[in-house]
């Protein structure tokens, strides 16, 4: 299986993602991970350190700039679009999942409208990231919802847990997801063959 794995900037979206890939080489070792992010991200220094290979696209905020910040930001959208095509099409992935960040946005809707299956890793209680709405896959750490109601978008919602390197998993804990009464973890699910 060929993953790649969108986001970062900080630690809160880019250690689950880093968990995961973990996750995703211990289950078979022939599987491929690669991260995409930007230059300014704390992931230019963690991920090669963790061992995975790292690409990265020019992408900036949006939200909260003022209207010159906004401007700059909507003129990065077609590069970093056109960046995140030309990085899928190299890699091949089997799946994209976004973890939030910058770099999260492009490239997952580059996967979307390339007809690569989505999925979002959800560290936030309260998703409302317009990503949402290209994703095959939704996997909030707890409640699938937002400040405006249930998120409806994604096809698929399963209350997976936030995904934690490998000293800190061993719990044999099993909580429930409040919004679909699943299991978010257990050694047999661990123990499962990932396609």
């Amino acid at each position: 299986m060929r993953m790649l794995i969108a986001g970062g900037g900080t630690g809160g979206h880019l250690f689950p993602g880093l968990a995961l890939a973990e996750e995703v080489k211990t289950r078979h070792p022939r599987n491929d991970v690669l991260f995409v992010g930007t230059q300014r991200g704390l992931e230019m220094r963690v991920v090669p350190k963790s061992g995975f290979p790292l690409e990265t696209i020019d992408v900036g905020p949006l939200k909260r700039q003022g209207g010159l910040g906004l401007l700059r930001g909507l003129g990065r959208v077609p590069r970093s679009l056109w960046q995140s095509r030309r990085i899928l099409r190299r890699f091949d992935p089997d799946v994209v999942v976004g973890v939030g960040g910058y770099a999260s946005g492009p490239v997952v809707l580059a996967a979307y409208l390339m007809g690569i299956p989505t999925a979002v890793q959800e560290q936030n209680a309260l998703a409302d990231s317009p990503t949402v709405r290209w994703v095959d896959s939704r996997r909030p750490s707890s409640s699938p919802s937002t400040r405006r109601g249930p998120v409806s978008h994604a096809r698929a919602r399963t209350c997976s847990g936030t995904p934690s390197a490998a000293p800190f998993s061993t719990t044999t804990c099993t909580p429930r997801c409040p919004a679909t009464g699943s299991r978010s973890w257990s050694p047999e699910a661990r123990k499962a063959p990932m396609p």
